[in-house]
């Protein structure tokens, strides 16, 4: 148990029971200690009364005699164990009584000391609270700069894929060009096809043969017998065999000339000549063979091919 004590002027304490013995207490200094609401005078503490010095009532002075002597000090070492500690509380309302019984009443130095933590807390919160500041601000401008560069790298990416895009459109446009122009070819081809297979099968009406000119003889029979091929077509004609037939007057073939005409220009008119007769009243002229390679044409009397929609195309 600690006590402090108070003469009037100043605070001392705290002390032992054993200490207060020798601070010189006395019965009007004022007293508290830990579990009391409020400072009481020491006269009325029973558990501090055989600690209190005497106190003799005032001494009749009579004129002309001596001043008594003054009480003694305190001892030196009780003088040295005084601390300054907080004024005397005189209020006796519960805040204040409660306030004394949890707090120890502090020095000036236990003041300065509070007051010095108290600042190196706020200014150590002050710079959490600035570093915080400064990792989200940091954080938050490199996010931005992450979206900027993603709003960079997504541009770039519609751009490439327009640029692909483009060149997508380029090469099906190239693409639909070569396959219309293929199909055109195709269907060219076709068309051409097609008409010179209906050429073929139809060769009669384009192509013919006739004795042009002769010269009959005065007993009978033809000199300087000409024939000509006409070519109705639009494609040359390599080769063409004329059968030329000699008859005589009751219709009695007694010879025939095979005829070979080269070269027969497309539209044009090709010419051959027939042996000389001694002998006949008419001449028959008759197709016997025709080789067109422009149109794939190979006609022969004597050979059918195997070609039943198609006779007269050339093998391959």
């Amino acid at each position: 148990m600690r006590y402090f004590i108070h003469d009037g002027k100043s605070q001392r304490g705290p002390f032992t029971p054993e200490e207060l013995r020798e601070t010189g207490l006395k019965a009007d200094y004022h007293v508290w200690r830990d579990g009391m609401s409020s400072w009481v005078k020491a006269s009325e503490l029973e558990e501090l009364a055989h600690l209190l010095l005497p106190v003799p009532p005032p001494f009749p002075l009579r004129d002309g005699e001596p001043v008594p002597p003054p009480l003694p000090e305190p001892p030196p070492e009780a003088a040295a164990a005084e601390q300054p500690t907080p004024e005397l509380p005189v209020s006796d309302s519960a805040d204040a009584s409660h306030a004394a019984a949890d707090k120890v009443p502090a020095n000036d130095t236990f003041r300065l000391n509070a007051k010095a933590k108290t600042l190196l807390a706020a200014g150590i919160f002050t710079v959490f609270v600035l570093i915080v500041v400064f990792i989200l601000w940091k954080r938050n401008r490199e996010v931005q700069q992450e979206l900027v560069v993603t709003k960079q790298e997504a541009a770039q990416v519609q751009e490439e894929k327009a640029v692909v895009e483009e060149q997508q459109a380029v090469a099906q446009e190239q693409l639909n060009q070569v396959q219309q122009e293929e199909a055109q070819k195709r269907a060219a081809e076709l068309a051409a096809a097609q008409k010179k297979r209906d050429l073929r099968n139809n060769w009669e009406s384009q192509i013919e043969a006739d004795i042009d000119l002769k010269t009959p003889l005065p007993l009978g029979g033809f000199s300087d017998i000409r024939v000509a091929v006409q070519n109705s077509t639009e494609y040359p004609l390599d080769l063409v065999q004329v059968e030329v037939t000699y008859l005589t007057a009751n219709n009695y073939v007694f010879k025939t000339e095979t005829v070979s005409i080269d070269n027969v220009t497309a539209g044009g008119i090709g010419f051959g000549y027939a042996p000389d007769s001694q002998r006949g009243s008419y001449l028959r002229a008759h197709i016997s063979k025709i080789t067109a390679r422009a149109f794939n044409f190979c006609y022969d009397d004597f050979t059918v091919t195997g070609h039943t929609d198609d006779p007269y195309r050339c093998e391959e």
